[in-house]
C-alpha cells in the first residue's frame, strides 16, 4: 500500500475502519473495488454452449454411478462399445452447481473460477514483484 509522504502540501487523510489512509490509499481501494465490480459484471454474462446441457446430464449420470461411465448410454450408433468420458469431472461438477442452484448455479461457478484464476495471476505477479501493473 502506498504511504503518506510529508511534503509541501497537505495530504489529507481518511479513516476507514481502524486503519487511516491517504487519500491515494482511498482512490486505490475505490479503483479496485471498480475494476473487481466491473469484472464480476463481465463474467456474469453468459452464453449457453448446446453441449451444456448434456454435460450436465452426463455429470448427473457419472454422480449417481459413483464413478465415470464407461459406456455412453446416450448413444444408439456405439451402445455398449467402450468409452473414455475425458471431461467427467467438470460434469460433475457442472451437475452439482446446477443441483444446487440451477442456471444460476453454472453462472456462479462460471464467475467463481474466472475470479480465483485472476486472483491467482495476481499474487503470482505481486510475489515476482511487479506492482506498478496492479
Amino acid at each position: 500500500m502506498a504511504r503518506c509522504v510529508p511534503n509541501t502540501r497537505i495530504t489529507p487523510k481518511v479513516r476507514l475502519g481502524s486503519r487511516l489512509f491517504c487519500c491515494r490509499d482511498v482512490e486505490g481501494v475505490a479503483i479496485t473495488a471498480f475494476v473487481l465490480a466491473f469484472a464480476v459484471y463481465a463474467f456474469s454474462y453468459t452464453v449457453t454452449d448446446p453441449d451444456l446441457w448434456g454435460h450436465v446430464k452426463f455429470g448427473q449420470d457419472t454422480w449417481n454411478a459413483g464413478g465415470p461411465l464407461r459406456t455412453d448410454p446416450y448413444s444408439y450408433l456405439t451402445a455398449g462399445q467402450l468409452w473414455i468420458n475425458h471431461e467427467w469431472l467438470s460434469e460433475v461438477l457442472f451437475w452439482l452447481a446446477f443441483s444446487a442452484a440451477g442456471a444460476t448455479g453454472l453462472v456462479l461457478l462460471k464467475l467463481s473460477a474466472t475470479l480465483f484464476t485472476v486472483s491467482l495471476v495476481c499474487w503470482w505477479l505481486i510475489r515476482r514483484g511487479i506492482k506498478e501493473a496492479m
